[in-house]
C-alpha cells in the first residue's frame, strides 16, 4: 500500500513538473520597490482616516474592535502628489497578507482596488505603478498577478500559476483568464 502510494505521488509531481519545466512566455514589468521599503505606521480604528474600514473578528467586544490596530501606509501611486492609502487587513491567510487600497476623494477615502499576497511595485502604466503579488494557491502551487489602474480601481491583467517543485525553484504552468468584475 505505501510503495503503491509513494508511485501515485512520484508519478503526479513529475507529471506537474514535465508541464511546469518552462519560464513564463510573457514579460513582466521592472519590480521598482517592494513593500518591505515603504513606511508603515500602526493606527487604531479611532485613528483611521475617513472611509476607512478594515474586517472585524468574529467574536470581538465592541472594546476589543475599538483597540485594534492595523498598518498603513501612504504611496503616491499615480505621482499627483496626493498619496493613496494602503490598509493591511491583519488578515494572515495561507495566500499571504491581505491589502485595501483606497485614493482619498474630498474629504474621505474610496477604495480602488484589494491584493493579497507578496506585493511588488512595478514600473508605472498610464500614470500608476503596476503591482505584482505573488501568492500561495494551496501545496506547492502559487500564483503571480498583475495589477493596473483601469477604469477607476486596479484590476487584475495577467494571471500565471507556477509549481514550486520540492522548495526549488518556482516554474510556470499556465496563464488563466483573471476573473472580471
Amino acid at each position: 500500500m505505501r510503495l503503491w502510494l509513494l508511485l501515485l505521488v512520484s508519478a503526479s509531481l513529475l507529471s506537474n513538473w514535465a508541464q511546469a519545466s518552462a519560464r513564463s512566455p510573457y514579460a513582466w514589468p521592472k519590480q521598482v520597490l517592494k513593500v518591505e521599503e515603504i513606511e508603515w505606521k500602526y493606527i487604531s480604528r479611532a485613528q483611521a482616516p475617513p472611509g476607512i474600514k478594515w474586517r472585524i473578528r468574529p467574536g470581538a467586544t465592541p472594546e476589543e474592535i475599538a483597540s485594534e490596530t492595523t498598518e498603513i501606509a501612504y504611496i503616491d501611486l499615480d505621482r499627483d502628489g496626493i498619496p493613496e492609502l494602503f490598509v493591511d487587513l491583519q488578515t494572515r491567510e495561507s495566500a499571504g497578507p491581505c491589502y485595501d487600497i483606497f485614493k482619498k476623494a474630498d474629504d474621505t477615502y474610496k477604495p480602488i482596488g484589494n491584493v493579497q499576497g507578496q506585493l511588488f511595485f512595478c514600473t508605472r502604466y498610464n500614470g500608476y505603478y503596476q503591482i505584482e503579488v505573488w501568492s500561495r494557491g494551496g501545496g506547492v502551487d502559487y500564483c503571480r498577478e498583475l495589477y493596473r489602474f483601469s477604469k477607476g480601481r486596479y484590476r487584475c491583467i495577467r494571471l500565471e500559476d507556477y509549481i514550486n517543485w520540492l522548495h526549488g525553484d518556482s516554474r510556470y504552468v499556465r496563464s488563466r483568464r483573471p476573473f472580471e468584475d
